[in-house]
This record gives structure tokens, sequence and C-alpha cells, in this order.
């Protein structure tokens, strides 16, 4: 629209101009007629009146060459005088409205014409031929069209142009993710050729496909373990009961038959729970039964169950503590400190020393459960609360765990809104702190 209104203002003040222009030499050809006729005759004692100025050069030689035409009315409406045109004119109705000074103008097909009113109640008719002028403006109303569907076209093309530049990233963005999302996750957004905010955002979207092809590579190899895990006990079972099948047992056969099926279903069981534990806490589906629990009691509770594995492994066990209340569900943080001693009991060797302290921080409460054992390497430090995680030979299936009990207790603690970590214990062993809101600040 404003490429529109500035070629329509440019034409419409150029057309101006020209017809201003026509219209000033017409003015000037009638003035100069207006001169040539006899002003009346005064009365007698008055001055004679002056003679009548010839018309200029100019205008006689355009007159005469027939570039100029005009004729004059007297008071009667008659015509005395004609020069240069055959055409039929109309006496103007309105003649009271013409001036000297004012002329009335007149458009017609390829002729425009003015009149104004001279000596003796005269009016004076003068014209020319336009068509030069119409062409003129034709042919610069054409160009001023011409030039605005160019630059309209050039506006057009260019803003092709510069949009596919800039939206080529966007479509390469959405390529790869199209590709990332039919799994070929191995593919990323290329950022060095766009700009700033989409390389920023490319960024980003690369870092999110890295945590989806973390999370869909831990999925798969949860479920590989997983059903790794279900096979043994599985298989137990059908081996059990086909041996059974293949012949006539004895009663006392028969009975170990059932107690080895049993105590593989049970670990099925408790492998299964742990995984519907598992997955309810990565849908934020733990539920808790919170209350005010002294933490101090809690940890003597953990070392009473576990006083038979304390003494099998002639584990030296420090622990003396002021009272600490915090606000948890007791059943599962139960679990969780049992997983952390229970750990450092069966995967170190006999005559273990097992330090646990509490302490109140001003946000919240830490718990260090630290062992003088073997420790676990600084590279393989990171992955212990994945699951079904195995670090070395110390910690394998022997021992009879599956490999979720460091998950689980890291589910737990982050479902109280706390935090878990495994601390490297000089000169030798290990150090698990885990920190959890306290009841000072769940209350703020």
């Amino acid at each position: 629209m404003a490429l529109v209104g500035l070629g329509g203002s440019l034409f419409w003040i150029i057309e101006s101009t020209t017809w201003d222009e026509v219209d000033t030499e017409l003015t000037g050809v009638a003035q100069a007629i207006t001169s040539t006729i006899h002003p009346p005759r005064r009365s007698s004692g008055g001055r004679r009146p002056p003679p009548p100025t010839p018309i200029p050069r100019t205008y006689r030689r355009r007159i005469d060459n027939g570039e100029l035409y005009y004729l004059i009315w007297d008071r009667d409406q008659n015509i005395v005088e004609k020069v240069n045109t055959e055409q039929k004119f109309v006496y103007p109705k309105d003649r009271e409205s013409i001036q000297t000074d004012t002329p009335f103008k007149i458009q017609k097909e390829i002729e425009r014409e003015i009149i104004i009113r001279g000596p003796r109640a005269r009016l004076i008719l003068v014209g020319r031929n336009i068509e030069k002028e119409k062409k003129a403006l034709d042919q610069l109303k054409f160009n001023i069209i011409s030039i605005g569907v160019g630059i309209l076209t050039l506006g057009l093309l260019g803003g092709w142009w510069i949009s596919r530049r800039v939206t080529r990233p966007i479509d390469s963005m959405s390529q790869t993710a199209e590709e990332i999302s039919g799994f070929q996750f191995d593919q990323r957004i290329e950022t060095k050729t766009a700009g700033p905010e989409l390389a920023r955002l490319g960024k980003v979207l690369n870092a999110a496909f890295d945590r989806l092809e973390q999370a869909l590579h831990q999925q798969t190899q949860f479920t590989a373990d997983a059903s790794h895990e279900l096979r043994t006990p599985l298989s137990v079972i059908l081996t059990q009961v086909e041996s059974s099948l293949k012949r006539v047992r004895t009663e006392e056969e028969y009975q170990q038959t059932l107690e080895a099926c049993q105590r593989a279903a049970l670990r099925m069981n408790a492998l299964v729970n742990d995984l519907l534990m598992l997955a309810r806490s990565d849908v934020k589906q733990l539920q808790l039964q919170k209350q005010e629990v002294d933490l101090k009691e809690l940890i003597l509770e953990v070392l009473q169950l576990l006083e038979p594995l304390i003494q099998e492994k002639n584990a030296k066990i420090d622990f003396d503590s002021d009272s600490l209340r915090i606000e948890i569900d007791p059943k599962r943080f139960l679990q969780v400190l049992t997983n952390l001693v229970q750990n450092a009991l069966i995967h170190n060797p006999e005559g273990l020393s097992i330090k646990i302290y509490l302490t109140q921080l001003e946000s919240s409460a830490k718990i260090t459960v630290s062992d003088d054992g073997v420790g676990i390497p600084d590279e393989e430090r990171s992955k212990i609360f994945d699951r079904f995680q195995r670090v070395d030979q110390a910690r394998n299936r022997k021992t009879g765990g599956s490999g979720l009990g460091l998950a689980i207790t890291k589910s737990i603690v982050e479902a109280h809104g706390g935090e878990i970590a495994c601390l490297p214990h000089a000169p030798k062993g290990t150090t698990f702190e885990v920190s959890v809101p306290s009841i000072k600040n769940n209350t703020e």
C-alpha cells in the first residue's frame, strides 16, 4: 500500500504541475489578447485612451503556427473574432463568475482551454492541443506502474530469498528432529551455520536429544537387565519342575524342589516389587507417609535388624549421636538406612569398621555412613546409583543382590526432596552422605 500511495502521489504532483503550466501559458496568451481589444471611447474633453498593445511575438508565432487557437465573444454572445479553430463553441452560462485575473478552466478530450473576462464585457477563450502532454502523462503512469511492479517483484523475490536463508536452518533443524524421532539418535542439529538465536536453540535441542538418547539407552539397558534378572529365578523354577516331572520322587525330594521354587519365586517377587517402586518413582507417584521421626531411633532400629549380619562379619559399629528429629516416611527411610549399612557389611571383608554420623545443618539434616572396606574406584563412583549396576567382583550377583538397592535408595531420598552422594574415604573405604530437608525448612 505504501508503494501504491507513493506512486499515486508522485503522478498526481506531476500531472497537476503539467496542467498548471499549460493553464499559465494559456492565461498569458488570453491576457495578451485582452490588451489588443480597444477600450471604450471616453467622453469629449477626456483624455484619449492608450492604443492597444500588440500580442507578444512568442505568443503570435504560436498562434500563426496553429499551435494556439482563440475566440472572442461580445456582450451579446456573438463571436467577434475566431482564430485557428473551426469548432463550435457554446457561450458560457455562468459568465458572471468569470473574472479577468481568475481563468475559467475547461478540460476536453485532447484540448485544454481557459476563459477570462476582457474589456467591453467581452470573453476571451484560448486553448490548445494537449495530446503531447497526455501522452507524456500516460507514459509516466505506465513507467510508475512498471517501476512499482518491478520494485514489488524484486521485494517479493528478495523477501523470498531472505526468508529462505533465514528458514533454511529451521528446515534443517526440523529435518534432523524428524530423523531423530525416527530413532536415528546419532543425528544432531548443525549449529555452526545458524544465527546466534537459532544456534542457541539448536544447542538446547541437542542437549535435549542427548538426554533423550541417554534415557532411551538406559531404558533399553534396564529392560535387558531386568529380563536377565527375572530369567534366573524362572530358570530355577522350570528346571526344578521339569526334573521332578521326569520320574516319581520321594517326599523329601519333592519338599526340596518346592523349597527351591519358593526361594526363586521370592527372589523374583522382591525384584518385581523393586521395579514397581522405581517405576512409580520415575513418574513422581511414589507415595510417602511422612511423620516426625527421631533419626537416632531409626538408625538404632536398623542396627538391631542387622545384628546377626554384624556379628557374622565381626563388624565394629561406631554410632553415638544426639536425637535429631525430621519429617520423613519412616518405612521408606528405614529402607534407605538399611541398604547403606547392609551394603557395607555384605560387600566388604570381615572385621569391617562402620561409622554413622548425624548432623543438623541450617535447613537440612545430614546422615553419613562410612566404612574402611575395599572402596569403590573413582571411575565407577558416578555409576553406582544406576539400576542393575555392579561395580566390581566384590559387588556381584554372588552376594545375592539385584543391583537395584542403591537406585531405590536414591529414588526414596529424592522423593523426600533430598540428595545422596558417594564420596571417597581416605585412606580406603567408602562414604555415603544423605541430606534431607529438616523440620525447620519444611515449616518455612
